[in-house]
């Protein structure tokens, strides 16, 4: 039986997805991916008839949560309970979730997108999240403590950006010393009266230039380069607490190691995996791959396969 069910297995791998772009394996990490970063994730079953051909007739349709509304709190008449989208008997048991049959932002002008919403059951929907504490219906992201710090270095650093920018085309002010009031009137060389209405002369300068002064003019450069005291140290600050937030490692994050060693490398990332499996022990084998793998039986069993 396992040799068969084997048999099977690979082939259908590529065939899991509705749309052909990923095989089951993709699925899975895409699935990983947006549960890390929206909170959650849905995987529906969608059974298949004989005439599309495919090893088991079964595949998975990965969908967002925001198909599935948080709005939706309401009492059924057989005394159901729907929080946030998910519908609960009167012993707590999940028996059906309810969702929209497309994208709510990305309906197309469709009226229908919106209009409706599905009643999917619990046997056919898989819900992969993290629940923190007990009772916990909908997820939510790993990186949900770091959010508002990274965006508030985001705007920092957008306005450190613009600060370069404006300043960098004006390099320096020359400063022309005067003796009386009314000398910056006068052209300190010839002595003419200078023009009221003339503007003000613009100096641009190819690179390797030296230039000359007039008498009484003086060269005052920008210190352009300048970015505050602390700079340095602020920056690697704000990285490790958003690196922490998203539980993963600063160095992964940022793509700098120039101050670890192979030591501390070892005693990181051994912590960090160590996380990881838990992840995939508790979330990713539990809630996904073991019901995949009923789905998957079930269909090759009743339909003859093996």
């Amino acid at each position: 039986f396992n040799e068969s069910m084997s048999g099977l297995w690979l082939p259908w791998t590529g065939q899991a997805s509705p749309d052909g772009t990923l095989d089951f394996y993709g699925q899975l990490s895409q699935a990983v991916r947006c549960r890390r970063t929206e909170g959650e994730v849905f995987i529906r079953l969608r059974s298949r008839p004989a005439s599309f051909g495919l090893t088991v007739p079964v595949q998975l349709q990965v969908i967002e949560p925001h198909h599935v509304p948080e709005t939706e709190n309401r009492v059924r008449r057989n005394g159901n309970k729907i929080i946030a989208g998910i519908e609960f008997n009167k012993r707590g048991q999940r028996v059906a979730v309810w969702m929209y049959p497309e994208h709510p932002q990305d309906s197309n002008g469709s009226s229908f997108s919106t209009a409706k919403l599905l009643r999917i059951p619990a046997s056919q929907i898989i819900h992969h999240y993290l629940p923190l504490r007990p009772g916990q219906v909908r997820g939510e992201p790993d990186i949900v403590q770091a959010l508002l710090r990274a965006k508030t270095y985001d705007s920092y650093e957008d306005s450190e950006l613009v600060r370069k920018e404006t300043r960098a085309p004006f390099t320096g002010w020359l400063q022309k010393e005067y003796q009386g009031d009314a000398d910056w009137k006068y052209d300190p060389i010839t002595g003419e009266p200078m023009a009221e209405d003339e503007p003000l002369p613009e100096i641009s300068a190819q690179p390797g230039t030296i230039l000359t002064g007039a008498a009484g003019e003086k060269l005052n450069l920008f210190d352009g380069d300048n970015t505050g005291s602390g700079y340095t140290d602020f920056q690697e600050q704000q990285k490790l607490a958003i690196a922490a937030g998203a539980k993963s490692l600063y160095e992964l994050v940022t793509g700098d190691w120039s101050k670890i060693n192979d030591r501390t490398y070892r005693a990181m990332i051994t912590e960090y995996r160590r996380e990881i499996e838990m992840a995939q022990d508790h979330l990713t084998i539990h809630q996904i791959c073991e019901r995949v793998g009923f789905w998957f039986t079930n269909a090759a069993v009743l339909t003859g396969k093996v």
